[in-house]
This record gives C-alpha cells, sequence and structure tokens, in this order.
C-alpha cells in the first residue's frame, strides 16, 4: 500500500491510484469501527473475498458501484468513502 500512496501528482487531481486508496482507507476504517471481518463484508456486499481482499490491498481498482453498494452497506455516503475519512 505504502506504493501506491507514494504516487506522483501530475495534474494537480488525484490519480485513479489515489482515489482507490483513499476508499480502500475508508473502508478499512469502517470495517474496524463495525467489528466486521473481510469475509463478512464481502458476503454482505456480494462480492468474492478475492476481489473484496484485493480491491483493500491496492492490487485492484474500486468499481463506483462497489462503492455504492459499500456506502449502502455501512449507511454512510459514496463521498466519505471517496474521501478518504468516513463520518458515518
Amino acid at each position: 500500500m505504502q506504493k501506491r500512496l507514494a504516487t506522483v501528482m501530475i495534474t494537480g487531481m488525484a490519480t485513479t491510484t489515489d482515489t482507490d486508496a483513499a476508499i480502500s482507507r475508508a473502508v478499512w476504517t469502517l470495517l474496524e469501527r463495525s467489528g466486521e471481518t473481510v469475509v463478512q463484508l464481502s458476503v454482505a456486499v456480494g462480492m468474492s473475498f478475492a476481489a473484496c481482499y484485493r480491491k483493500l490491498n491496492g492490487t485492484s481498482t474500486w468499481k463506483a458501484s462497489d462503492v455504492a453498494v459499500i456506502a449502502k452497506h455501512y449507511g454512510v455516503t459514496v463521498g466519505d468513502l471517496y474521501s478518504g475519512n468516513p463520518i458515518g
């Protein structure tokens, strides 16, 4: 994850990698707050454990539809997840 967070910003806008890292941070925070495991989250949102784990660990990108389902699951906004700092 450190490698992915060290991305250089060329245009002043966040790169996809930065966005994926922010979403992963937010979801890890929500997992910790809820006491859920990655297995429980993956079942709850209809994603395979492997896919969920890859997204959380930065080896696969997040799809907007995945982010929406996870936001609904935790009762937070999609914007909360994209910010990397969920309020929920």
